[in-house]
């Protein structure tokens, strides 16, 4: 499955799953750096204009990791 035009410079796909329910999972990570808001917007249109070419897929984002350098100076771990 290919990424729409106007997202191929922005997102790279790191994984695509089909689940047992017929549901294409993929997994994207975003090239450049983008605010938290910046990045929920663009994951939401991807997600919109795949789903025009087939409804059944849905965008996952690559985790990040715990980015929290207060927790990290505590000691916590997640």
């Amino acid at each position: 499955m290919d990424l729409p035009k106007e997202f191929i410079d922005k997102v790279s796909i790191v994984s695509l799953t089909r689940s047992s329910l017929d549901i294409i999972n993929i997994e994207v990570e975003i090239v450049e750096h983008l605010s938290p808001q910046e990045r929920s917007c663009l994951l939401l249109d991807l997600e919109d204009a795949m789903c025009e070419l087939d409804s059944s897929v849905r965008i996952w984002h690559t985790p990040l990791g715990d980015k929290n350098t207060l927790r990290n100076l505590r000691g916590v771990n997640l």
